[in-house]
């Protein structure tokens, strides 16, 4: 779907909120042009969530709070070159601005996360998105 579909479609239905998805990052800053609040729904695990979270607030995997979850200095590699590839990868660009999704998360969306998950099963990694300053985490529980 283009752009201007879109947002075509959004101007027509007059949504008072837009759920969108890390496949469609763009569509966040074509809702909060027309005045529309949208949020993130997580669909990966929360363990993602968590580890993208350090990633781009720490710059470093060496202090991430759950020692279960390590890696070895060539994975950790990969892991921070993504970050530099994420915060440098036009997702798309509207009026010429670079979109990554930290981009559109810190500018164009609400400071509130759906997160799909299981708290019997993710519950240490939930309980830390709930720490994490300036994100207001909604748990869908299945």
């Amino acid at each position: 779907m283009s752009i201007p579909q879109f947002s075509e479609i959004l101007v027509n239905v007059k949504p008072n909120l837009l759920i969108f998805d890390v496949f469609q990052p763009w569509s966040a800053k074509v809702a909060f042009s027309q005045g529309i609040p949208s949020l993130l729904f997580c669909i990966s695990i929360c363990i993602a969530y968590c580890l993208f979270h350090h990633m781009f607030a720490h710059k470093d995997l060496g202090t991430f709070p759950f020692p279960a979850v390590s890696f070895y200095d060539y994975q950790k590699a990969k892991l921070l070159n993504m970050i530099a590839l994420e915060l440098s990868f036009t997702k798309l660009g509207i009026d010429g601005e670079e979109l990554s999704l930290s981009t559109v998360l810190s500018r164009y969306s609400s400071d509130t996360l759906l997160v799909n998950s299981c708290k019997s099963i993710e519950g240490k990694y939930i309980d830390h998105m709930f720490t994490v300053p300036g994100r207001r985490l909604f748990l869908l529980v299945q």
